[in-house]
């Protein structure tokens, strides 16, 4: 009996680290409202997964506003950055879909910005994880970050 309802059942460990994980996803999605403050979040999510889930190290709520704090300057100047390269990747696919839709012959490039944009948004996640570990100026974390990401293509 007295192993059933031990705390470190692996039962209950399991539990506290669901818990942990939706504690954390909420967060995560009120600290993604204001749309600048995307890098933040997702720096802060990238930090406390690896300090509170993975390695059961403090607390999933507080780790994360603190995370948030901590890494709020250098990871919303990697996000605005980023989110001007997806704005003009986005402005390019909605120009050259049209000029396809009419017939033009070069708008099959939408393919190749669509091609782009899935290179932006996985060197996005990689620089927050980039940000997350380690602290650097932006401009060596954006650089890092691609080169992480064009290092680890299948």
């Amino acid at each position: 009996m007295n192993g059933i309802l031990n705390y470190d059942n692996p039962v209950f460990r399991a539990i506290n680290k669901l818990t942990d994980v939706m504690i954390i996803s909420i967060c995560w999605f009120f600290a993604c409202l204001p749309i600048f403050t995307i890098g933040a979040a997702n720096t802060a999510l990238y930090s406390t997964t690896r300090v509170a889930i993975r390695k059961d190290k403090g607390y999933a709520f507080s780790g994360f506003w603190k995370s948030f704090k901590e890494n709020f300057k250098p990871a919303t100047k990697a996000w605005l950055i980023q989110l001007v390269v997806i704005a003009v990747l986005i402005c390019d696919i909605y120009v050259t879909m049209s000029a396809a839709k009419m017939g033009k012959s070069w708008g099959s490039f939408f393919v190749v910005f669509w091609i782009l944009l899935a290179f932006a948004t996985a060197w996005c996640e990689y620089t927050y994880a980039y940000i997350a570990r380690f602290e650097q100026t932006t401009k060596n974390t954006i650089k890092n970050a691609a080169l992480i990401m064009i290092a680890k293509l299948p």
